[in-house]
């Protein structure tokens, strides 16, 4: 018989010892020293002995005690552990406030009120650069857990395969994340505040161009430097076409007329189609691409996930491997590098600026953009392909490689 009452609760006083108040069926009240009852429900599962806390007095009535206590005797009834149960409540309850207050939650949270605040193609790229680098390390953990010694060494490990610009410009991103976090209550700090782009790494230079001696060495340890044949044949490419990364990694063969030599991008960094005039030697690399790629759409498929272009940042890891091994020495460069060595190097060679910059597939502003619609579809095939013959004179040394270059007749 039930032994407890509400009155007889409320009379419980504290004493120097905890102690026990039995209801019945294994229910009791326990009094602490401090004065602080709980309920409590002891019973045996399998020979073993086994209790509970059901909950604090007032806050859990004696009524909803004694109901919390007919459920989990019916549990025990069916070989069922009550305290297991409640250990399972709240691991599902800790996961559920954990997956709400990750990182990777709080990024997505700030990216979308960031992104109405700037370009649709800013608000992508942040978007690219956080699912490729921050959510598959950090990304699953309590915000609040990540301290400003753990974020240096996540951008380290960004600027050491070779990304230093990616490292700091997802400094930046991480600052605002916290920044959210932090408006909203749920950090006192922001651990990414103190930590400055610079002494992540240096602001990239803008007018990096290769000079011909470079461009020579960097196609000859090109050959054999560690990667796929596909990823080598990418940055000769990068180097031939003057196109951008991304535009190579979207690729499709569908975009590519193998017949009129032509490479059709469908939409380029400044939103329009661009075509790319393709040199016999860019023409043979798009050969080989093919067979490499197999039954895939992409130009350069992944190499686990043919349905998918290659990694961003795989073609800056290999030249960050070659600066750190053959071409040591040698200030550094990166993929874009490549596309502003050729530009600079055809200014240099006395072509004219408005076929270049059509081959590059920059928008021409000002008045002269606006009544300039040319194409100059054969000046820039006969230039890329000049250029092209170019870089394999530099490759295999039968060029002069110092000073400006002439442009052929």
């Amino acid at each position: 018989m039930a032994k407890l009452s509400d009155t007889k609760l409320r009379g419980l006083l504290q004493r120097d010892k905890a102690y026990q108040v039995a209801d019945g069926g294994g229910l009791f009240i326990e009094v602490l020293p401090s004065g602080a009852k709980s309920f409590r429900y002891g019973y045996r599962l399998f020979g073993k002995k086994e209790k509970v806390v059901l909950g604090t007095y007032p806050a859990l009535s004696l009524a909803a005690a004694r109901q919390l206590h007919r459920k989990f005797q019916t549990m025990v009834e069916h070989d069922q552990s009550p305290a297991r149960h409640i250990q399972e409540q709240r691991r599902d309850k800790k996961a559920a406030y954990l997956g709400t207050n990750t990182l990777e939650a709080h990024a997505r949270e700030w990216l979308a009120t960031w992104r109405i605040k700037v370009s649709p193609s800013a608000a992508k790229q942040a978007d690219a650069w956080l699912k490729a680098d921050v959510y598959p390390t950090i990304g699953k953990q309590p915000i609040s857990q990540i301290e400003e010694i753990q974020l240096v060494e996540f951008l380290d490990q960004i600027k050491m395969r070779g990304a230093p610009q990616t490292a700091r410009r997802i400094l930046g991103y991480l600052k605002g994340i916290f920044h959210h976090a932090r408006r909203r209550g749920i950090l006192k700090y922001n651990p990414a505040q103190s930590i400055t782009a610079d002494e992540i790494a240096p602001k990239s230079e803008r007018d990096r161009a290769l000079e011909p001696d470079e461009i020579a060495k960097f196609l000859r340890e090109l050959e054999t430097a560690t990667s796929t044949e596909g990823n080598r044949l990418a940055l000769k490419l990068i180097l031939q076409t003057l196109c951008r990364k991304d535009e190579l990694r979207q690729a499709q063969w569908s975009h590519i007329n193998f017949d009129a030599a032509e490479w059709l991008m469908p939409r380029t960094k400044m939103g329009k189609p661009h075509v790319v005039y393709l040199s016999t030697q860019s023409l043979t690399i798009f050969h080989r691409l093919k067979e490499l790629a197999g039954e895939s759409e992409f130009v350069l498929p992944h190499r686990d996930r043919p349905t998918k272009p290659f990694g961003h940042m795989t073609l800056n890891k290999i030249i960050y491997n070659l600066l750190r091994g053959p071409l040591d020495g040698t200030a550094h460069f990166s993929v874009h590098d490549l596309r502003r060595t050729a530009s600079t190097r055809l200014h240099e060679a006395g072509f004219a600026p408005d076929v270049v910059e059509k081959s590059l597939g920059h928008r021409m502003r000002g008045v002269r953009g606006i009544y300039n619609r040319a194409e100059y579809a054969e000046q820039r095939r006969a230039m890329l392909q000049f250029w092209a013959n170019y870089l394999d004179g530099l490759a295999t040394g039968s060029n002069v490689v110092q000073g400006n270059f002439a442009k052929a007749a």
